[in-house]
C-alpha cells in the first residue's frame, strides 16, 4: 500500500497488525486436535464437509497431495486451517485474481497474518515480503500467476523454506484437461523445484483424465463431484424467451441473492432493465464499464441484502457471496467445468440452491465455429514464430500488439510462449505497461498543495515528466525511466495512492513483457510445425470436452 509517509510500493495486504494467536502458534505440528479447535472458533463449523478431513488428514502426512473438488466445497479451507499451526509459512499460487481479495480480507478478519499479490510489485515491496516470511510474520501467501514472471519474485520465493505449496486450478496444468494451458505446466514444474514440506495440487471436478494425471505422482483425494444442496436444472429455449423466464422463475423463489450470466453486454443491460423495473435490486456489469464502475457494482452486489448481478464479463473476476441463491447461464457453458464453475458459486452456506442452464439452438454451433475459428493457420502461426525466435536475446513484446500484428487471438499467443518456455526456447519475465495514463480529479495546483515539501515536489516533477493531452496525462515508461531514474518506481506507487485517494483516475496502456530468448533457437519450420500440432490438439479436447 502507498502510504502517506513513504512512496512505497507493496501489496495492499502487507501491513498487517495481527498474527496468529499465541496459543496456536505453540501447537504441536500435526496435531488433529488443533484443527478441530480453529474449526470451531474460528470459523464457527461444527464439522468438516464431506473430503475435507481426509485432505487435511492427507496433508498433515506429508508428501504431495492431488485433490479433486467440485467448485465451492470448501477445499481452501483445509489448507487455511493448517496454516494457523504450521511453523513455516503457506503458498498458494492461484489463477482466481477476482476471489483473491475477498478471500485475503476475510481471514484478515478471522486473525491470520495473510497477504495477496495481484499484480507485479517493485523491489521494495518484494524485500518487505520476504522479510515478513522470513521472521514468520506471515503465515499465508496468495500470488497470481503473471506475479511468478517477475525474476526478483521468483528469487524470493525460491529463497525460503515453505511448510505447503499450493496450486489452485491444477487441471488446467494437465495436457489432457480441456483448460490445459502450457503457462500452468510450467508454473506446476517450478513448485516442485521449491523448498516445501508438502505441495497440494487442488482440481475442480470436470477432467477424470487430468486428475488421474495428478495423481500419478501424488496421493489422490476425491471430493464431492457435486454440492447435494445445488438443484441444476436446464432447458431448451431461444434467446428472445430469457428475460421473460428469469423474471417467472425470480418471482416464484423465495428472495435472496442471486447471478445471472449473459451473452453480451446488451443482453446483460436489457435483462437487468427488466428486473429492474419489476422493483428488484439489479444491475448489469460487463467489460465495457470503466474498472472504478465495475468495483462500485461489485461493492454493490457484496454489501447488499438480495442483489441481482447481472454480468457479461470473466468468471474469474466476480466476487463469491456464500449465500447466493440462484444461478441462471443464459448461454450454453463451453465446457463441463464452466458449467461446474458456475453453479459452484451457489449454496456455498449449505441452504438450498439452484442453478438454471437455459440452452439456446444455437449456442452449439456458436461454441464450435469459435473454438475451430480461432486456431490460427499455418502462415499466421510462422510470422509469431519468426518473430518470437528472432532478433536480440533480450527483449519486450505485448502480447494485444503480436496477437493484432499476426491476426492470432491473445490466448493462443500466450499458449505459443507458455509452450516455448517449456522447451526452454524463451522465459517470460515481468510484465509492466509501456504507458500510464491518468487523469486528475480536481485542479492539478490544488491536487499538489494536498502534500508538504519534498512530496510536493516530487509530484510536480512526476507531472511535468507526464506528456499532457485535452484531459488525460500520458507517462511513457521509457521517457519516464530517463527522466526520473531510480525514483520511477516511487512514482508509480504516488500514482497508484493517488488512484486510490480519488484524486487521479489512473489506466495502464499497453502491457509488455520482458522475452529473453536461449542463446540458440531451433529451426522456425520445425518449431511452427510443433505449435500447430500443439494448438489442434487443445482445440480437439475443447471441441469434445
Amino acid at each position: 500500500m502507498y502510504t502517506d509517509e513513504q512512496y512505497t510500493c507493496v501489496p495492499y495486504s502487507l501491513p498487517l497488525a495481527c498474527g496468529p494467536a499465541k496459543e496456536t502458534a505453540m501447537v504441536a505440528r500435526g496435531s488433529m486436535s488443533a484443527v478441530y479447535k480453529l474449526l470451531r472458533e474460528r470459523f464457527g463449523r461444527a464439522a468438516f464437509q464431506a473430503g475435507q478431513e481426509e485432505l487435511v488428514a492427507r496433508l498433515l502426512a506429508g508428501g504431495e497431495v492431488a485433490a479433486e473438488f467440485a467448485a465451492g466445497s470448501g477445499e481452501r479451507l483445509c489448507y487455511q486451517l493448517l496454516a494457523w499451526i504450521w511453523e513455516l509459512p503457506t503458498l498458494v499460487i492461484t489463477p482466481h485474481r477476482g476471489s483473491m481479495r475477498q478471500e485475503v480480507e476475510r481471514l484478515k478478519g478471522k486473525g491470520l497474518a495473510v497477504a495477496g499479490c495481484e499484480a507485479a510489485v517493485g523491489s521494495a515491496a518484494i524485500e518487505a515480503m520476504g522479510a515478513r516470511l522470513q521472521s514468520r510474520q506471515l503465515r499465508l501467501l496468495y500470488l497470481a500467476e503473471e506475479v511468478l514472471h517477475d525474476p526478483a519474485m521468483r528469487r524470493m520465493l525460491e529463497g525460503t523454506a515453505w511448510e505447503l505449496v499450493v496450486v489452485e486450478q491444477a487441471q488446467q496444468a494437465c495436457m489432457a484437461s480441456p483448460q490445459y494451458r502450457p503457462g500452468w505446466q510450467g508454473v506446476l514444474r517450478w513448485v516442485r523445484g521449491l523448498s516445501a514440506q508438502r505441495r497440494l495440487y487442488l482440481a475442480e471436478t470436470g477432467s477424470p483424465g487430468a486428475v488421474t494425471e495428478l495423481g500419478r505422482e501424488a496421493v489422490l483425494v476425491r471430493g464431492p463431484w457435486w454440492r447435494a444442496n445445488v438443484a441444476l436444472h436446464a432447458r431448451r429455449m431461444g434467446r428472445h424467451h430469457h428475460v421473460a423466464h428469469v423474471l417467472g422463475e425470480l418471482a416464484a423463489r423465495p428472495a435472496g441473492a442471486a447471478l445471472i450470466d449473459c451473452r453480451d453486454p446488451r443482453h446483460a443491460e436489457t435483462m437487468a432493465a427488466a428486473i429492474a423495473a419489476k422493483g428488484r435490486a439489479a444491475r448489469a456489469v460487463h467489460g465495457g464499464m470503466k474498472q472504478q464502475e465495475r468495483q462500485a457494482v461489485y461493492e454493490w452486489f457484496l454489501g447488499s441484502e438480495q442483489p441481482i448481478l447481472v454480468t457479461a464479463s470473466s468468471a474469474s473476476s466476480l466476487p463469491h457471496r456464500a449465500d447466493l441463491r440462484a444461478v441462471y447461464l443464459c448461454q450454453l457453458p463451453a465446457d463441463c467445468h464452466e458449467l461446474l464453475g458456475m453453479a459452484g458459486r451457489a449454496g456455498r452456506d449449505g441452504l438450498p440452491a439452484v442453478c438454471w442452464v437455459l440452452m439456446d439452438p444455437g449456442d452449439r454451433v456458436a461454441l464450435e465455429n469459435q473454438i475451430r475459428g480461432t486456431v490460427p493457420d499455418a502462415r499466421a502461426l510462422h510470422a509469431l514464430a519468426e518473430e518470437l525466435l528472432s532478433g536480440p536475446q533480450h527483449t519486450r513484446l505485448s502480447k494485444h500488439q503480436l496477437a493484432h500484428r499476426h491476426d492470432i487471438a491473445v490466448r493462443w499467443v500466450e499458449d505459443v510462449l507458455g509452450w516455448l518456455a517449456l522447451e526452454g526456447v524463451l522465459s517470460e519475465g515481468a510484465t509492466s505497461p509501456r504507458e500510464l495514463r491518468f487523469r486528475c480529479l480536481e485542479p492539478l495546483p490544488r491536487l499538489v498543495r494536498r502534500f508538504e515539501g519534498e512530496r510536493g515536489e516530487f509530484l510536480k516533477r512526476v507531472f511535468a515528466t507526464a506528456r499532457r493531452a485535452r484531459s488525460w496525462h500520458h507517462l511513457d515508461m521509457e521517457a519516464a525511466g530517463s527522466g526520473l531514474g531510480a525514483a520511477l518506481e516511487r512514482a508509480v506507487a504516488a500514482l497508484q495512492y493517488l488512484g486510490r485517494c480519488g484524486l487521479v483516475e489512473l489506466r495502464s496502456g499497453i502491457m509488455q513483457t520482458d522475452i529473453q530468448r536461449a542463446a540458440t533457437v531451433p529451426d522456425a519450420a520445425g518449431m511452427v510445425r510443433y505449435l500447430r500440432q500443439r494448438l489442434c490438439e487443445v482445440r480437439d479436447r475443447r471441441l469434445h470436452a
